[in-house]
């Protein structure tokens, strides 16, 4: 009876062991199976992501050109809608009293001009005098000093002739750029001060794309060579010109400007700017997660071989930073949720349409 403890402890030691080699066995035998898997080569799966931001485009001048001189506004040469080349006529002020000014500025430059004229002549007789000792040297500075003042008058005069000149010239609205009249702000008869607005244009020929990339997709818009704006149905090719290193403080976005490479799209119209990650991805369903690290199980022979990619995050597309690093490498595409590091498979099915070996085919096309 004494022996019963240490025979009943004997007994479930045995028992234990037995039961650790078979769940050793069954383990093993579950590592050791052969699992059929679907795979595919990375070339076949790794596509560029697509990113997009709202857009606008936006003409470069949208002017409300102004009134330079006081006047009544007398008359228009375009209307709303009429398009014109830079240096037409699109309106004309009232400018009799300029033209008067520019009248009375003339005839006091004539007058001037004469002047100086008599003036030198007095000059050239005295120095003749002079020689002759006819005349002292004061009265010969005298005619010299009455050269340089009528001189210096006339200087004077063609500066306010000029003045006049413009005065004239400001009557008429000239059109400082190509474009398209889209309001008239002002009135035939309506007496407008300096400043103030007359007709509103816009450039038509001269417009680029504003759109506002968020922080987080900065790089890879940095990085991309293509882009297209889409907006009613149509797409327009477009290559950047500036990001700008200022970031909004509310919408947390950097405002990026984009020139046309071709076709203009109408100023104002929004849409939205489509481009391309410069760096291959794959689906993002491929994903492990294996003793708390992120990757993906690729054919080594005959094994599932676990590669981590410590780049990548749930639920978005997996980066490939370095795609020479990958390329003719098999991905297990089906198949890989039980698999382990090591584990023997076999490829039931391969996935052949290659894509990463084009790299174009993954790129917008020309709108």
């Amino acid at each position: 009876m004494k022996n019963l403890p240490y025979l009943f402890l004997l007994t479930l030691a045995l028992l234990l062991a037995g039961a650790n080699r078979s769940t050793a066995q069954t383990n093993s035998a579950e590592d050791n199976r052969i699992v059929g898997v679907t795979t595919s080569k990375v070339e076949a799966l790794a596509f560029l992501p697509s990113r997009n931001a709202p857009a606008r485009v936006e003409a470069l001048n949208h002017s409300r050109i102004p009134a330079e001189i006081s006047a009544v506004v007398e008359s228009f040469a375009v209307r709303v809608g009429d398009q014109f080349k830079k240096g037409d006529l699109l309106a004309e002020l009232d400018c009799k009293d300029r033209q008067l000014e520019l009248s009375n500025q003339n005839a006091q430059l004539a007058r001037l001009t004469e002047n100086l004229e008599f003036e030198r002549r007095q000059f050239v007789r005295g120095k003749k005098l002079a020689a002759q000792k006819t005349i002292g040297e004061a009265e010969l500075d005298r005619l010299k000093t009455n050269e340089l003042i009528a001189e210096a008058q006339l200087n004077s005069q063609r500066a306010m002739h000029n003045s006049a000149e413009i005065g004239v010239q400001r009557c008429q609205i000239l059109a400082p750029f190509n474009g398209i009249t889209v309001g008239r702000i002002a009135n035939v008869g309506e007496m407008v001060s300096v400043g103030s607005a007359i007709i509103e244009i816009v450039e038509l020929d001269n417009s680029e794309v504003s759109v506002l990339v968020s922080l987080a997709d900065a790089e890879s818009f940095l990085g991309s060579n293509s882009f297209e704006l889409e907006s009613e149905g149509k797409r327009y090719s477009l290559k950047r010109r500036v990001l700008l290193p200022v970031v909004e403080e509310t919408s947390r976005t950097r405002e990026a400007r984009l020139d046309f490479e071709s076709t203009t799209a109408l100023a104002g119209i929004a849409g939205r700017l489509h481009w391309y990650s410069p760096f291959y991805h794959l689906p993002a369903n491929l994903l492990q997660q294996r003793n708390n690290r992120l990757g993906l199980f690729v054919m080594d022979g005959e094994k599932a071989s676990f590669i981590e990619t410590p780049n990548a995050q749930e639920g978005r597309p997996i980066l490939l930073s370095d795609f020479e690093r990958w390329r003719g490498k098999t991905i297990i595409v089906d198949g890989r949720h039980g698999l382990i590091d090591g584990q023997s498979v076999k490829p039931t099915k391969t996935i052949t349409t290659e894509r990463a070996d084009n790299p174009q085919s993954n790129q917008p096309k020309e709108g």
